[in-house]
């Protein structure tokens, strides 16, 4: 068994326009997970990750906070208001973006299966988990 406490694992802040705090805690390229990348997303205050994509299907749980899930399908926009407890699926390829809407931080439970090919800022995040975990 391994328990990781995340308040000590070091996260990169992403900017303006969709500030947040993205930290990799477990992750095949970390080396401490070989089937899934697991990451915690602290959304700030109005807010949000951006409309974007993966090559994995994402799973999300909501830890605290509240706001919109949106999804775009074939153009079509779909939102949904998210609470704590709330259970969201973005399915590989297709575009989502959660809003915080909340004046407090939007916290994201991200479990993403298989594991996310880095790049950016999750590239950034992987690097610190890696010295992080490696020592």
């Amino acid at each position: 068994m391994v328990v990781i406490n995340s308040k000590n694992v070091p996260g990169v802040k992403v900017p303006a326009p969709f500030s947040r705090e993205l930290k990799v805690v477990l992750d095949p390229q970390v080396g401490n997970y070989d089937k899934a990348t697991i990451l915690l997303s602290y959304i700030e205050p109005k807010s949000s990750t951006g409309l974007h994509k993966h090559n994995s299907d994402e799973i999300m749980y909501v830890v605290e906070g509240e706001g919109e899930a949106v999804e775009v399908k074939g153009g079509i926009e779909k939102v949904e208001h998210v609470t704590e407890g709330c259970v969201i699926y973005a399915p590989l390829n297709i575009e989502h973006e959660i809003k915080n809407l909340s004046e407090g931080k939007l916290v994201l439970f991200c479990v993403y299966i298989p594991g996310l090919k880095a790049s950016g800022y999750l590239e950034m995040a992987i690097e610190a988990a890696k010295k992080y975990f490696r020592g």
